[in-house]
């Protein structure tokens, strides 16, 4: 295995590399709600405050000094509704700047506010958690990449993401892909989980939800 790969994690107590996940997330998930509001936003207060208060964790992969991939993920339902709440005035300022800036990305951003404000796909669920966001840039999860270095970054990845669910005593957790993406419908799988809806209210772009679920201790 390489020696300059690295997993580097983040939650209430190590703090999140902020630009490196901005940029991954605006690379490998352009279409979902927090890049629509713009790169001040998630390195001001998506990346910057959420994973402080606990509301999100997860990890970035590293290989050598590039940001490789990253995974996101949150045991609260409601914490995005919950932080515009309480953080408006933060927010606001920063989406604010952002418009003025490009003021083209207006509907955008009220698509993307829209999105926040509304409930999570699923069903709230006692113990439960979610993958908010998770994805590898593709020339490392390319074939060749993983036969010559015998590096897995979307697996490993995976179970740091649910590692740090599981310690929070999350038993359930739940996905949503877009319903064209067969690679990762098909990694997801490939790892445990199963399909459990085919259509998600609210999602721009059509999306599928699979879960996992512990297994149940025996009697």
């Amino acid at each position: 295995m390489d020696s300059d790969y690295r997993i580097v994690t983040f939650d209430e107590t190590a703090p999140a590399p902020t630009r490196d996940l901005a940029r991954l997330h605006a690379a490998l998930l352009p279409e979902s709600p927090i890049p629509l509001l713009g790169t001040r936003f998630m390195e001001g207060f998506y990346y910057l405050v959420l994973p402080r208060s606990g509301a999100i964790r997860g990890a970035v992969a590293y290989v050598g000094n590039e940001a490789a991939g990253f995974i996101v993920v949150s045991d609260d339902d409601g914490f995005m509704a919950a932080a515009l709440h309480r953080h408006w005035p933060r927010i606001g300022w920063l989406v604010g700047t952002s418009v003025l800036l490009a003021p083209r990305r207006m509907a955008y951003v009220l698509e993307a506010l829209r999105l926040m404000r509304s409930a999570p796909p699923g069903e709230t669920r006692a113990g439960g958690g979610q993958i908010l966001s998770f994805g590898v840039l593709p020339a490392y999860r390319d074939l060749r990449f993983v036969r010559s270095t015998g590096i897995r970054i979307g697996v490993d990845l995976l179970n740091k993401g649910m590692g740090a669910l599981r310690a929070r005593g999350v038993r359930e957790v739940r996905a949503a892909v877009h319903r064209d993406n067969l690679e990762a419908q098909l990694f997801y799988r490939g790892q445990g989980w199963r399909v459990t809806r085919r259509g998600l209210p609210g999602w721009r772009v059509p999306a599928v939800e699979l879960a996992w679920q512990a297994e149940q201790p025996a009697e």
